[in-house]
């Protein structure tokens, strides 16, 4: 611990270090089940030992290509049963096409999605962090190892690769040694020739050597350009740019004295090309030997009579730099260190907005920004989206006012909160019954008609039984539904046996009878289930009386999470599409266009099953939004519109336009307008033209015409093709309505959404004669009207 304490006091910005389990947020009850992704499995171990396993053994930090995302983790002593499990994934539920159908169906397990984890890859990152005292570091993912970093020679963010000082360590080793490294990192050491590699192959990097007499005098050289070769090359290294006061022994202009594209070469592996053995001729250590040997050898022998030139010291055995004190002369000290050559550039920076650094565990090399309330991303950099408030922006304001009325610190809302939430931050749900409830319960009774038994479970409790009968079997369109009943036996019954859950497609009033085993088992119960209501769509939401934008879930019998635009126009909108700060990328594949994804609050796209399951149901219009940079903004509207099905490859129709935004859609001109056109994307082309459009114009999914079309409100976020647009804003790149500003012009927000052409039609509205609208379960989207004495029926609309 002794380093941790050190580091803690010499770099007061650095808090306490985590476990590893604290550098992933934590979902109970829910598994992410995209199995494509899934990397392997473990048992018997914890959580935090899944953790370290997903940051360790599959962690990649580039931001570019990282491996383990995500976890699941299944605790030892689960009423699930089994021993402890890990999952480890290589996407995320933000980054995947959909968390997967398992998503909530394992409420005994726990999901991990991975925080934004800064890992040093030198020490020029452990510098840009703000953490600038010279120690040693653990830098160097995915393999990281331990090196010293000297923050003030010039500047600092210098990692050192090699220190001679006072002989403590040998240097006459072995080829194996010299590529995995040796010492100690805070006094005499060799990094190691892989970790040299991995260090200069990622930029160009320059080098700086220092060199310390007995006498106490000092020179430098420095050069511009150093690297070194992977193993296959028998790490070849590469040099140039000489500046400095000790003259130039690594790259003279004479080549047969310079280390520019020689081998490496130990005792027991001659590389350096000429019948002299080098490495055994002249003070036994690994190094970079020329066609003569060479000018320099800093790991030769650690010779402390060599100072002055004498007759035992024999020519180039110690530490030799020759083109200042000869060959003779062994030094006393050496550093050789190396830095990337645009420092202080780098893709790290201090934490912001607070400034608040936290270590992971000790020797892990990995941080993170403990971000203050109001603000999120990788160096608290980012202010919370609206809707969304406090530590890293991971808790959802419920403001009746809408996302903007919410306090991105508190969450507390101007306004008022929506229904079924209150307290001073609208975090309380009320008004929400479990799962059971949303059943009618018989004790003492066992329906029996055995013909409609849909599946039977062993142990599992009754709000368990429930939750599959309503959400694995469950339909709720009012014409077929699927699990209307079920029975239990508790666990622990005089019957005996376990706790058994028989699921049923028909209950006591649609049977012909409830079968001669009703009243023979006084140890089950019955359950049957209630008039649920579950919208699907934004429509049906505001017939029930929830009229305040937000985001709801919809959709039955696959639900979905949608926002709900409840003032455009009346209201009873589900958003299809919106676009606003470039915070998601649309350049998606095939199956997250299909699936959706981005932040139902944000960005995001709802998904092409999704949107076909809501247009298919009746007539659709659809309503588009558009922004300009200079806060104008037009509108597009058709009054028809509709989504195929995944056979038809979401084939869109659409007509009849009106607004202010000129028709980018339907068009007159055939050749323009998407109506009977297929989707595409980047890896599926079904344009029907030769020019591949999703991959020529913008890389987004789109119903692309034989022109590839006048709209695209599906390409790439450009922030700096406004007007004038700059010759570097290629044709049609960005998010473009032509009819309004053009191809060249990328638009700041677009809101796609679509409402029943027949709205305010709707099947479901508000409970009546003093009814109580009660949700089920949140995120469950289903409802029961919960009917005063005297009153029954779906909306309490039936006298007793």
């Amino acid at each position: 611990m002794t380093a941790v304490f050190l580091l803690l006091c010499l770099t007061p910005t650095i808090t306490a270090t985590v476990s590893y389990e604290d550098l992933f947020t934590k979902e109970e009850g829910h598994f992410f089940g995209d199995s494509s992704d899934h990397i392997t499995a473990y048992d018997n171990i914890d959580a935090e030992e899944c953790a370290r396993r997903c940051l360790q053994d599959h962690g990649g930090y580039d931001d570019v290509n990282p491996t383990c995302l995500s976890f699941n983790h299944r605790p030892a002593g689960s009423p699930e049963g089994g021993s402890a499990r890990c999952w480890i994934s290589s996407s995320d539920k933000d980054t995947a096409a959909s968390p997967g159908p398992e998503w909530d169906s394992w409420p005994y397990r726990n999901y991990y999605q991975r925080k934004h984890i800064l890992a040093p890859q030198d020490c020029t990152d452990v510098f840009a962090l703000g953490i600038q005292y010279s120690h040693v570091y653990t830098i160097g993912h995915p393999q990281p190892f331990q090196a010293y970093c000297d923050m003030d020679t010039d500047g600092g963010g210098w990692t050192v690769i090699q220190r001679r000082q006072d002989g403590s360590v040998p240097f006459d080793r072995t080829w194996t040694e010299y590529e995995q490294g040796f010492g100690n990192s805070s006094g005499e050491y060799w990094l190691g020739l892989g970790n040299i590699h991995s260090l200069t192959i990622q930029k160009q990097n320059e080098l700086y050597v220092y060199l310390e007499d007995w006498e106490t005098n000092s020179r430098f050289a420095r050069y511009s350009t150093f690297s070194v070769g992977d193993a296959s090359s028998k790490y070849t290294a590469t040099i140039g740019g000489y500046s400095g006061d000790a003259g130039d022994s690594l790259d003279p202009s004479t080549t047969r004295h310079s280390i520019n594209s020689r081998q490496f070469s130990t005792t027991d592996q001659d590389n350096d090309g000429i019948s002299t053995d080098c490495a055994r001729r002249f003070g036994q250590g690994g190094w970079w030997y020329t066609p003569s040997c060479g000018r320099a050898m800093l790991n030769g022998q650690y010779l402390t009579g060599c100072s002055v030139p004498s007759a035992y010291c024999s020519s180039a055995d110690g530490i030799i730099w020759y083109t200042w004190l000869g060959y003779n002369y062994s030094m006393k000290k050496t550093v050789m260190m190396i830095r990337p050559a645009d420092f202080p550039v780098s893709s790290f920076r201090p934490c912001e907005n607070g400034r608040n650094l936290t270590s992971g565990p000790e020797d892990s090399g990995l941080f993170i920004c403990a971000c203050p309330a109001g603000w999120n991303g990788t160096f608290c950099d980012k202010e919370c989206h609206d809707g969304l408030y406090g530590a890293g922006c991971t808790q959802t304001c419920h403001c009746a006012a809408g996302p903007t009325a919410c306090n991105k610190t508190t969450g507390v809302c101007t306004g008022g909160c929506l229904d079924f939430w209150a307290g001073d931050s609208c975090q309380t749900r009320e008004d929400t019954v479990p799962w059971s409830d949303l059943f009618f319960k018989d004790v003492g009774r066992f329906f029996g008609d055995s013909p409609d038994l849909i599946t039977a479970y062993n142990d599992i409790d009754t709000e368990e039984c429930a939750r599959r009968c309503l959400q694995g079997y469950g339909s709720y369109d009012g014409v077929n539904p699927t699990c209307l009943s079920f029975n239990h036996r508790p666990a622990g019954s005089p019957e005996g046996g376990s706790a058994r859950c028989w699921l049923r497609s028909s209950d006591t009033d649609t049977a012909a009878s409830p079968g001669p085993e009703w009243d023979s088992w006084p140890h089950r119960n019955y359950y049957q289930r209630k008039h649920i209501l579950a919208p699907q769509d934004c429509a049906d939401v505001f017939a029930l009386g929830i009229q305040y934008s937000h985001v709801y879930t919809i959709g039955y019998p696959q639900p979905f999470q949608a926002y709900c635009d409840m003032d455009t126009d009346g209201g009873g909108w589900t958003v299809i599409q919106r676009r606003q700060d470039g915070s998601v990328p649309f350049d998606r594949p095939w199956t997250e266009y299909e699936q959706g994804f981005g932040n139902t609050s944000g960005e995001y796209w709802l998904g092409l099953g999704n949107i076909h399951s809501l247009t298919t149901q009746k007539q659709n219009e659809l309503y588009v939004y558009l922004e300009d940079w200079e806060t104008n903004s037009r509108f597009a509207r058709y009054s028809t519109f509709s989504v195929g099905d995944a056979s038809s490859k979401y084939t869109s129709t659409i007509g009849g336009y009106s607004g202010d935004a000129g028709d980018s859609l339907y068009n007159s001109n055939s050749r323009h307008g998407i109506n009977t056109r297929q989707f595409s994307t980047t890896d599926q082309d079904n344009d029907g033209v030769s020019t591949d459009c999703a991959a020529t114009f913008g890389q987004g999914g789109w119903w692309y015409t034989p022109s590839c079309g006048y709209a695209l409100l599906n390409g790439q976020y450009l922030t700096g093709c406004s007007v004038p647009a700059p010759p570097s804003c290629s044709h049609a790149d960005g998010i473009v309505w032509s009819t309004w500003l053009g191809h060249r012009y990328s638009i700041k927000k677009t809101v796609m959404m679509t409402r029943p052409a027949d709205f305010p039609v709707s099947s479901f509205r508000p409970c009546e004669n003093g009814g109580n609208l009660t949700s089920g379960p949140e995120d469950s989207g289903l409802f029961v009207c919960a009917c005063p004495a005297g009153w029954n029926g779906t909306f309490c609309d039936q006298g007793n």
